[in-house]
């Protein structure tokens, strides 16, 4: 049986049913924390490891208006970007919008859709953003960026699906800021 608390664990070796159980398994394990920003930032640590992800961080959204609750490894210029309004096309504004995830395999996907972070830092060149709704509506994003091209497979998805679901058990029992 796979090691789920150790780093060196990835998604690559989840062709098992039984490893994708025992990973959302230690997901649920890291709410164990007191305190909202706590218990994220142990979710966010957690997955950003699982899935070798360059960084992870969650927002948090309240109409057109987005937070950052977390971060893992996010640079400087990245945390400077919140609070921030959502106008125009954006990957965390179309997420929220859609309520669908949105999977950025490589630079000139990403380019293509979203012209706007042409040039972005080589962090940025594979994305994965994911909804975090309650039953109205959908209230953050959970974001893990990558500094190679990738495809995700899907028990990757399924995976970043538990984080923003777990994500949103957090949120969902959080004042609004």
């Amino acid at each position: 049986m796979t090691n789920t608390k150790s780093s060196r664990f990835r998604l690559d070796s989840l062709h098992r049913s039984e490893a994708f159980d025992d990973l959302v398994a230690a997901l649920h394990d890291v709410t164990a924390t007191v305190g909202v920003p706590a218990q994220v930032k142990r979710i966010l640590v957690h997955a950003t490891r699982a899935l070798a992800a360059t960084s992870g961080f969650a927002v948090g959204a309240h109409g057109d208006q987005v937070h950052l609750v977390e971060h893992v490894d996010l640079h400087a210029a990245g945390v400077a970007h919140f609070p921030a309004t959502v106008t125009g096309r954006s990957p965390i504004g179309e997420c929220l919008a859609s309520r669908t995830p949105i999977w950025i395999g490589d630079a000139t996907e990403r380019d293509r859709w979203y012209p706007q972070l042409f040039g972005a830092p080589r962090s940025l060149q594979a994305a994965a953003l994911v909804p975090v709704d309650r039953a109205d509506a959908t209230i953050g994003v959970v974001c893990f960026a990558f500094d190679h091209a990738r495809s995700f497979t899907e028990p990757e998805r399924r995976y970043c699906a538990a984080v923003a679901d777990l994500t949103a058990v957090v949120l969902n029992t959080a004042p609004a800021p």
